[in-house]
């Protein structure tokens, strides 16, 4: 008995310990992010206080003229729909197929059949699923916003939106997806409707960088976290939800990221952790092929979007595996692994491949591979140090300033001891990628 609780005590202090590798710091408190790396919003932070990088004050500008605009949005709502639900209730969030069809071999059109890549306007009359995705990006937006400048016109605007959406009894959207993705004719919600929410990791991503606000409050907070909870134990229980467990392309990768965000956010990390140690074997062998293809993916219509999407929310994992004490870029099975899946797809956005999948005309490959490149980048140069922690808890600080090192070897082309490096990022800076510039990739 006594070596369990020696053993599990070990355990908590290497987690604890660990944890510091994955936080930031806000008005001396510790701050955990999702997708933000916290290495990039320390050295960032440093650089707009010592006014010594043009890059970081050309990013922070033009995500303040982003966030005029969104100051002028109304927060909007689930039950504002005029599209009545299966259940009669408008609080359940609704979204149809989006390439699905009518037949037009039958009178009715029932029921719908699928046209891969051909998206029927039809389901873009639901606003549901585009109002959450919407939503989403501006509460990333301004509680990234709130974090650099700490002015509470950006905290009382995402308090706004958050509240609509999920704490007004009057207005908040039901925990659940059980008619996500329905096919007219066939069901009234499906498995692959999972996909809908994955944008509230990055929600919770701006949730957290609100941490210190005036507007956003710790009981706001036990609120959101509630509402979570219940939506996890939907997705873990449900059948819906259980089903998706077992899809294995970019359906699958969406539900684990979801899954390991959400059980972090609700204090409830081991249930992430069980997650990623039950899905991503078969995920991983279902996913990839033993070169970095996407089998799954390139049997699209638009090869390149999926693969590269899919792609996207991998890296996202990579960042969410260090919450749950996980090396995803040094994991692999039977030889897969995700830098053979970033290697693979490298030359094509390159232009030294040519790409002779589903259609790609007027897509520019590398500027959409370009924060793939840059997360993977960053990734090799920083993600070593969870491990180190973990296999030698005494390295803890050395590591998480090795980490920090690094970053700024990206930013600056070279070392810094003292941390402050005046650079300008190898990248222009643009409005697509000023939010991304700011919280993930500064180089």
């Amino acid at each position: 008995m006594l070596l369990k609780r020696t053993i599990k005590a070990i355990q908590c202090i290497s987690m604890a310990v660990f944890l510091m590798c994955c936080t930031t710091t806000v008005d001396g408190q510790q701050l955990q992010t999702y997708i933000s790396n916290p290495e990039v919003l320390e050295s960032n932070l440093e650089f707009l206080q010592k006014g010594n990088n043009a890059s970081v004050k050309q990013a922070i500008e033009l995500l303040k003229a982003q966030g005029n605009t969104i100051m002028k949005r109304q927060p909007r709502s689930v039950v504002e729909k005029s599209y009545v639900p299966p259940s009669g209730d408008k609080h359940d969030f609704v979204s149809l197929a989006g390439y699905y069809w009518p037949d037009p071999k039958k009178k009715d059109g029932l029921p719908y059949i699928h046209k891969d890549g051909q998206w029927n306007p039809e389901a873009s009359k639901i606003k549901d699923r585009s109002d959450l995705i919407q939503m989403s990006k501006d509460v990333r937006a301004l509680g990234t916003l709130y974090y650099y400048t700490k002015d509470e016109q950006y905290a009382k605007k995402a308090t706004e939106f958050l509240t609509r959406w999920f704490l007004n009894d009057k207005t908040k959207m039901n925990p659940n997806l059980q008619f996500g993705q329905g096919v007219r004719g066939v069901n009234e919600g499906r498995s692959v409707g999972m996909v809908d929410t994955r944008d509230l990791v990055d929600l919770l991503d701006g949730v957290q960088l609100l941490s210190g606000s005036q507007a956003w409050t710790a009981s706001n907070n036990n609120q959101l976290k509630a509402w979570f909870k219940d939506y996890l134990n939907w997705m873990l229980t449900s059948n819906i939800g259980k089903s998706t467990q077992n899809i294995t392309n970019n359906i699958g990768t969406a539900y684990l990221a979801q899954v390991v965000c959400f059980s972090v956010y609700t204090d409830q990390p081991q249930i992430g952790r069980k997650y990623f140690d039950q899905m991503l074997p078969k995920l991983f062998d279902d996913q990839f092929e033993s070169d970095g293809k996407q089998p799954h993916e390139l049997k699209r219509k638009d090869a390149w979007m999926y693969s590269n999407s899919n792609l996207n929310q991998w890296m996202k994992l990579l960042q969410l595996a260090r919450l749950v004490d996980f090396d995803l870029w040094g994991y692999s099975y039977k030889g897969k692994s995700l830098e053979k899946a970033y290697s693979w797809m490298l030359p094509y956005s390159e232009g030294k491949a040519q790409w002779t999948y589903g259609k790609k005309e007027g897509v520019d490959m590398r500027a959409t591979f370009e924060a793939n490149r840059k997360r993977a980048e960053l990734h090799r140069a920083t993600g070593g140090a969870e491990l180190s922690v973990r296999r030698n808890v005494a390295n803890a600080k050395t590591s998480v300033a090795n980490a920090k090192q690094g970053v700024l070897k990206l930013i600056s082309g070279k070392s810094s001891e003292n941390n402050t490096a005046s650079a300008t990022a190898k990248t222009t800076i643009t409005n697509s990628n000023a939010l991304s510039f700011l919280t993930e990739v500064n180089f």
